[in-house]
C-alpha cells in the first residue's frame, strides 16, 4: 500500500505525456515457518504481486489512498 501511495502521488506531479509506475509488492514468510508444521506452512506461504499505474479514463482510477496507523501509544521495551 505505501509503495502503491508511492506512485500515485508521484504519477500525479509529472507533466507531459502521462508516465507509468511499476508497483511491486512482496511478502516472503518461508524463513520464518517451520515446513514440518501443516497448520500454518499450508496456510501462509510466500507471494507476490506487481501493478502498472498510469492514466485511465474516468470514472476508472486509484484514490484517493489514505493511509494511517492506530497505535495505542509508546512502545516501551
Amino acid at each position: 500500500m505505501y509503495g502503491l501511495q508511492a506512485a500515485v502521488g508521484w504519477l500525479a506531479t509529472q507533466r507531459g505525456a502521462p508516465p507509468c509506475a511499476l508497483v511491486i509488492g512482496v511478502e516472503v514468510y518461508s524463513k520464518f515457518l517451520d515446513p514440518a508444521d501443516r497448520g500454518t506452512a499450508a496456510l501462509f506461504g510466500d507471494g507476490a504481486a506487481a501493478a502498472v499505474v498510469g492514466p485511465v479514463p474516468l470514472p476508472y482510477g486509484i484514490g484517493p489512498v489514505t493511509l494511517g496507523s492506530d497505535a495505542p501509544g509508546p512502545v516501551t521495551c
